[in-house]
């Protein structure tokens, strides 16, 4: 086993954390025997596969370096994952899944139990000589075939490849990640319950098929990615001043998605979990975080990644109040008002809809949100910040990637918080009904709220224009508008400004056939960039 170590620099003194990383040569050349490419094409979508464990090595990948089927040691025994079930079961790969089957099997020419879903995969892995059986799981096996969509079995099946059994389970998560918003794929996914501990884990972003080639395994095994390896030699860079070569910079913003991937897991009673953590809190203190702005935008890929790292490692901090300060230098400090009361009330159709508070958090504030009954547990949310847009696909940020946060509200209190602070939404979900139920928001800033019907323009003239946060709203009969509030702090007649605007839409009602009266409101949301076109300011 390679040897590699992880170095922090803490209380002037050099800490070493080790990690091992084993050599997976032998295992790449059993397992690519007879095997040129990877003929994965057709309409079935995988996802990626994050491979994290020292243990856990990429198969095959896509050009850009997408892992779609991947192995890993475990305990005693060994795994395969495919990042979608048709795969097990496809002839065009079935010299790499019988050397797969053989792999797992280890020579004891045991009994191979496949899913009884899985008749296909039957098919093909019977080619491999060995016993195979369709059946549920059972511990006499040798080797399990399984799908990722169920954990019913999770520790059970865990144990089994700990003391030695083999394990090839298929799957996709992207489809629960669509269809499950708001949940946390790494660590809410039937799928990743088994495969976390193990060293591999199925994202929620996909794949498209295609014709692969196999990896040339010297190569692979001397240059090839790996998240461990990556972030050892990034620390080493950092805390060492050891230089990275031009394929390794390429990875930084690979190495950025992934540990924003790993760090989601929040596996806080893992040892290796808790290292990496601070690891990287430590990197963020020693070599600082990139202040974007419009006027000081991040163009480096390894500011990138810093702005990545920072964003995502404050989230799983055990002490994110210690680390704010190397993230956000310039923390404007606004007074608050206590036990805001809001009043909600919805009625939406087939879309959520986002309901004004009129309340604004500063970077890294917290607040408990009591929440009345009526919406606990109905897939309501609460959101903090207005910018929903990613942009992290862009080569030059004027703001952090991602800058909103949301959090489902399943309890009579919540507690939130957001990095980047904004202004404070509840998130109504489809088919929702509800009449001046009301949340009391424990500690905010008030912001700029003008809306139409319900506040005077004396009120707004005299008291809420002035209000403190950064962030203000207008909102009207068929819009809303946010923006800084900068912009509104002289706005003497927003009556004025609504007639107009109040014009301008049933105007765009009349041209589109449709009622005047929107059943959604739309809104304009000012941000500093997009992810996409040209609408910024």
């Amino acid at each position: 086993m390679e040897k590699l170590a992880f170095f922090l620099f803490q209380n002037k003194s050099l800490i070493v954390g080790l990690l091992y990383r084993k050599d997976f040569k032998d295992d790449l050349q059993f397992l690519l025997e007879g095997v040129s490419e990877f003929d994965v094409q057709g309409e079935s979508i995988a996802s990626e596969v994050m491979v994290h464990g020292p243990l856990a090595f990429p198969i095959a990948l896509t050009p850009a370096g997408k892992a779609f089927i991947a192995g890993a040691y475990y305990g005693q025994g060994r795994v395969i994952l495919l990042s979608h079930e048709c795969y097990v079961a496809r002839d065009s790969l079935s010299t790499f899944l019988i050397n797969a089957i053989k792999w797992l099997d280890e020579d004891r020419k045991g009994v191979i139990g496949i899913l009884p879903s899985l008749k296909a995969a039957h098919t093909v892995l019977s080619k491999s000589g060995l016993d195979c059986q369709l059946t549920g799981f059972r511990k006499d096996l040798s080797v399990y075939i399984c799908t990722s969509y169920s954990d019913a079995q999770c520790a059970e099946i865990q144990e089994f490849v700990a003391e030695g059994g083999g394990l090839m389970i298929g799957g996709h998560a992207w489809y629960y990640a669509q269809t499950h918003c708001g949940c946390n794929v790494m660590t809410d996914y039937p799928g990743n319950h088994i495969l976390n501990k193990m060293g591999l884990s199925l994202l929620g972003n996909t794949l498209i098929g295609g014709l692969y080639k196999a990896p040339e395994i010297e190569q692979s095994c001397k240059e090839g990615y790996h998240f461990c390896n990556m972030l050892h030699r990034f620390a080493e860079h950092v805390y060492l001043g050891k230089e990275l070569i031009n394929h390794e910079q390429s990875c930084f913003k690979q190495l950025g998605n992934d540990c924003a991937s790993y760090l989601q897991m929040r596996c806080h009673d893992s040892a290796t979990y808790t290292s990496v953590v601070a690891i990287l809190s430590d990197i963020v203190k020693k070599f600082g975080f990139p202040q974007v702005c419009s006027n000081c935008p991040v163009k480096s890929a390894k500011d990138c990644l810093m702005l990545h790292i920072g964003s995502e490692v404050y989230k799983v901090s055990p002490d994110p109040d210690a680390l704010l300060p190397y993230i956000i230098k310039d923390r404007p400090k606004f007074p608050t008002v206590s036990n805001a009361r809001v009043r909600i009330s919805a009625k939406t159709e087939g879309s959520e809809e986002w309901i004004s508070t009129g309340l604004y958090l500063s970077p890294g504030m917290k607040t408990n949100i009591a929440v009345p009954p009526e919406i606990i547990r109905k897939n309501w949310q609460v959101q903090l910040g207005c910018q929903t847009d990613d942009i992290g696909g862009a080569k030059v940020l004027k703001r952090a990637p991602v800058v909103h946060e949301q959090f489902p509200l399943d309890a009579e209190m919540v507690q939130v918080c957001n990095l980047w602070g904004g202004l404070i939404y509840i998130i109504a979900p489809p088919q929702s009904k509800v009449n001046g139920v009301e949340i009391v928001v424990h500690d905010a800033v008030q912001a700029p709220y003008f809306k139409s019907g319900e506040t005077s323009v004396a009120d707004w003239v005299d008291r809420i224009r002035q209000a403190p946060a950064p962030w203000a709203e207008l909102e009207f009969e068929n819009i809303i508008m946010t923006l800084e509030s900068e912009f509104i702090r002289h706005l003497d007649r927003p009556d004025k400004v609504a007639k107009l605007w109040d014009t301008i839409m049933r105007s765009i009602a009349d041209l589109a056939a449709k009622p005047n009266k929107f059943p959604r409101k739309e809104r304009f949301v000012a941000d500093v960039q997009i992810s996409a076109g040209w609408w910024y300011y």
